[in-house]
Order: C-alpha cells, then structure tokens, then sequence
C-alpha cells in the first residue's frame, strides 16, 4: 500500500475549549478549529493514522475529553 493511500480527513470533538497555540502546534496547516460553548470542533485534519495519535495524545496531554472521532468522506464537512 503507498503512503498517499493512507492519508485521510478526519474530524474531531473535544469537550471543552482550545486555543490557536494548540492548532498551530499540533495539527497540519488546513486544520479548521470551530470553537462551541462546550465543543471544539477540528476538521479538515489531514494525516495518516500515525500523526492522528499524535494528535490525539497532545489532547490527552491537555486533558481534553475526546466527544468524537470521525473519517471525513469526500465532500462531506
């Protein structure tokens, strides 16, 4: 399997609020944030699954409570 394959779209919800530091530092540069009153919301995180547990272990880090983990289809969000 190439690499180019294993690259996908996800989408994350996160209970709880995040800052510009953590988009900036932690995701890939076409991250969209949507900040809620009790969600984040990043989509457009386009990685394989390796940066995705990146990711993912930053907001454990920040005791971030994971609300959803999605694949993004195509033209979807």
């Amino acid at each position: 399997m190439n690499s180019a394959a294993c690259i996908h779209n996800y989408h994350i919800e996160v209970l709880g609020r995040l800052d510009a530091d953590f988009l900036a530092a932690c995701c890939p540069p076409e991250t969209r944030m949507v900040l809620g009153d009790t969600v984040t919301t990043l989509s457009h995180l386009r990685t394989d699954q390796a940066g995705m547990i990146g990711i993912i272990r930053h907001l454990h880090n920040r005791g971030c409570v994971l609300r959803m983990l999605m694949m993004e289809t195509e033209g979807a969000l």
